[in-house]
C-alpha cells in the first residue's frame, strides 16, 4: 500500500505547493471529460437515465433537473428569510424622543386661530331661507343630465376590459376547427396552424405546466377542437376561445387550478 501511494506521488506532474498546485488541480478537474471521456460519458448517461425511472420523459429530463435546482434554492432562501425574521423580532423597539421647535408651534397654531375666526364670522351673518322643493328639483335635473354620461362610461369600461391585452383584436371573430396537437398548456396546433388559448397562462416548463399539458391531452383525446379566434399577437399568431363539444377548454384549465385567469370575462 505504501508503495502504491509512493507511485501515485511520483506520477504527479505539476506544482507541489501553494496556489499553483490548487490552480493546476482545478484545471485538471475541468479537463476531466477530455482526459477520461469513457468515464465521463458513463456518468453522464447514468445522470440522464436516473429521472426516467421516476416516470420523467427523456425529453423533459433537463426540465426536471432545473425544477430541482429551483426548489433547493427556494428552500435555502426560505430558511434565510425565517432566520432573518427571528432576528428582527428579537431586536428591541427604539423610540426616538419627540422634538418640537418654536417654528413648529407657530405652524400648528396659526391655522387653528384662522379657522376659529372664520367660524365666528359665519355665525354673525344673518340666516338665509332655503326652499327645499327647489333643491330637490335641481337634484333630479342634475341626475338626469349625468345618466347618459354614466352609461357611456360603463360601455367604455367594458370595451377597455375586453381590449386590455397587447393584442390586435378582431371586429368579428374567426372560427377554426379540426384535430389538435397539444404543444403545451397554452397552445396547440390545428390544421398545421399554431394557436394560443386566449386569456389564460401557465408556465409551460413548471411541474404544474407539465400536468396541465397532460390534462389537456386527456381532455381533447383526438376529438375535434373548435376555436373562436378573437385576436392576433403582433407576431400574427391567433389566440382564441376553444371548445371540445360543450367543454370550454380555457375555463376548464382555470377552474381546475392549472392556469391563471388573465383576461377571461366572467361567465
Amino acid at each position: 500500500m505504501f508503495a502504491k501511494r509512493r507511485k501515485e506521488s511520483d506520477d504527479y506532474i505539476g506544482p507541489s505547493t501553494g496556489w499553483a498546485k490548487f490552480m493546476h488541480r482545478t484545471v485538471m478537474f475541468i479537463l476531466l471529460p477530455l482526459r477520461k471521456p469513457v468515464w465521463f460519458l458513463l456518468v453522464l448517461a447514468i445522470a440522464f437515465l436516473l429521472p426516467t425511472f421516476n416516470g420523467i420523459k427523456p425529453t423533459e429530463v433537463h426540465t426536471w433537473y432545473w425544477n430541482k435546482i429551483k426548489q433547493s434554492s427556494s428552500t435555502v432562501s426560505t430558511v434565510v428569510s425565517d432566520k432573518t425574521k427571528d432576528v428582527i423580532e428579537k431586536i428591541p423597539e427604539i423610540k426616538l424622543p419627540e422634538i418640537q421647535t418654536k417654528e413648529d408651534k407657530k405652524v400648528v397654531n396659526v391655522p387653528i386661530k384662522e379657522s376659529k375666526r372664520k367660524i365666528f364670522e359665519k355665525a354673525k351673518s344673518q340666516p338665509v331661507a332655503i326652499d327645499i322643493m327647489v333643491e330637490k328639483k335641481e337634484q333630479i335635473a342634475n341626475a338626469k343630465e349625468a345618466q347618459p354620461s354614466n352609461q357611456t362610461q360603463t360601455t367604455s369600461n367594458k370595451n377597455s376590459n375586453k381590449k386590455k391585452l397587447a393584442l390586435n383584436y378582431l371586429e368579428k371573430p374567426e372560427t377554426i376547427s379540426g384535430k389538435a396537437t397539444v404543444s403545451n398548456a397554452n397552445e396547440f396546433v390545428i390544421n398545421g396552424k399554431t394557436l394560443f388559448l386566449y386569456g389564460i397562462y401557465v408556465d409551460p416548463v413548471s411541474p404544474r405546466g407539465v400536468e396541465a399539458k397532460n390534462f389537456l391531452k386527456q381532455t381533447i383525446n383526438n376529438q375535434i377542437v373548435t376555436c373562436s379566434i378573437v385576436a392576433y399577437t403582433y407576431q400574427s399568431i391567433p389566440t382564441g376561445l376553444c371548445k371540445v363539444g360543450n367543454i370550454d377548454l380555457n375555463w376548464l384549465l382555470v377552474d381546475n387550478g392549472y392556469s391563471k385567469n388573465v383576461a377571461l370575462e366572467k361567465r
